[in-house]
């Protein structure tokens, strides 16, 4: 079974970092094949380590279209170039045998949308759906149609899936972004470095880094020397978050790293006691998951799915109005010798949890 894949943009971030996970299943897979419609950029990088072909248009795709492996259309268009999207996609769909389109976030989904509403019943859309909430107002409308427009949605946590009035309990369209890797415990929590702070992600407003900036520079008003290492990509926030650094004299203590790649991330994050995640809204929040499981503690807004997996003093920290208060917790966890046990408790609540790998494949085998 042939399936179109439509994506934003290889980048870093939790959508990506599933995607992968998704290549890595349709790999192993004999019944199922991808193609990959990237709409912006020509990161050739991203998929090192598949067997994958790059194509820079739809008929070059066909002609040297290739069903042992996973082929990737790489357009380096953006949304305004739509007409084009449009009949790129709509070529791909026209020509090959594709049974699925599976879109995410809202500029894949008005393309997919579109050429569903085209095709009519010959080709079937799914959304595959990221947030407990919308970006804006463009994000609200087309998430919305696509939801209409489907034939099927599925979902990243039962958090997402409730802002679509979805309150049934059936988890076979929940696809968890909980990637499982085989780690040593004891090693984990063994290891310290106190008042380590990291961060991965999107150097964007709504990830509210500048609030977790002024939590870092309330321990160092405390006497302490807190480190806080910020990896992503900028999107709009650098120029604003540096001068945040510099004002508050805190440029010893928050470091901007870049872009974390997926192979360093087990070698990076065993620097850290803490991932410290202040953004204004999630789905299920794949980076706190990352860091839990190889022993992070988590000091987090309770926003999205994590209000459901992070318990506070227990296997986490959760940021309330009071930042005074979210201090006095961290600095507790080293004064009572609780460090260990609230790393093991993380590691353990993402032990329990039910993994993107087995959903993923159970709902493929079911289309």
């Amino acid at each position: 079974m042939l399936i179109l894949r439509v994506v934003t943009k290889l980048k870093v971030g939790g959508v990506e970092r599933g995607l992968l996970e998704e290549v890595s299943i349709i790999e192993k897979s004999a019944e199922f094949n991808y193609i990959i419609f990237v709409i912006e950029g020509t990161n050739k990088d991203f998929f090192n380590g598949f067997d994958v072909s790059y194509h820079n248009s739809s008929k070059e795709l066909i002609t040297n279209f290739n069903p042992d492996r996973i082929n990737v259309l790489l357009c380096n268009k953006k949304i305004i170039n739509i007409i084009f999207l449009i009949r790129e996609l709509n070529l791909l769909i026209s020509s090959l045998d594709v049974s699925y389109i599976i879109s995410s976030l809202w500029k894949s989904n008005i393309i997919s949308i579109i050429v569903r509403v085209l095709k009519n019943k010959k080709i079937k859309l799914i959304s595959f759906f990221h947030s407990s909430s919308y970006a804006h107002y463009i994000d609200r409308l087309v998430s919305k149609s696509a939801f209409l427009v489907s034939d099927k949605c599925i979902y990243d946590s039962l958090s997402t899936k409730m802002i679509y009035k979805k309150t049934d309990v059936t988890v076979t369209d929940v696809i968890p972004f909980v990637f499982k890797d085989n780690l040593c415990c004891n090693d984990i929590i063994n290891n310290s470095n106190p008042y380590s702070f990291v961060f991965i992600g999107r150097l964007h407003s709504v990830k509210n880094i500048s609030h977790a900036i002024n939590i870092i520079y309330e321990i160092k008003s405390r006497g302490l020397n807190p480190k806080f290492d910020i990896y992503g990509p900028d999107e709009g926030e650098f120029s604003l978050l540096l001068e945040l650094v510099n004002r508050l004299d805190l440029s010893k203590n928050v470091s901007f790293k870049g872009v974390l790649e997926n192979a360093d991330f087990n070698k990076i994050l065993s620097n850290y006691d803490f991932l410290l995640q202040t953004s204004l809204r999630e789905g299920m929040a794949s980076s706190v998951i990352e860091g839990m499981q190889r022993g992070l503690i988590p000091v987090v807004t309770p926003v999205g799915q994590i209000i459901n997996y992070c318990e506070s003093g227990r296997n986490s920290i959760i940021i309330g109005n009071d930042i005074n208060e979210v201090v006095n917790n961290i600095v507790s966890l080293y004064k009572d010798n609780r460090l260990n046990e609230v790393k093991f408790n993380a590691i353990k609540t993402v032990t329990d949890m039910p993994c993107f790998n087995d959903r993923y494949s159970n709902f493929l085998s079911l289309l």
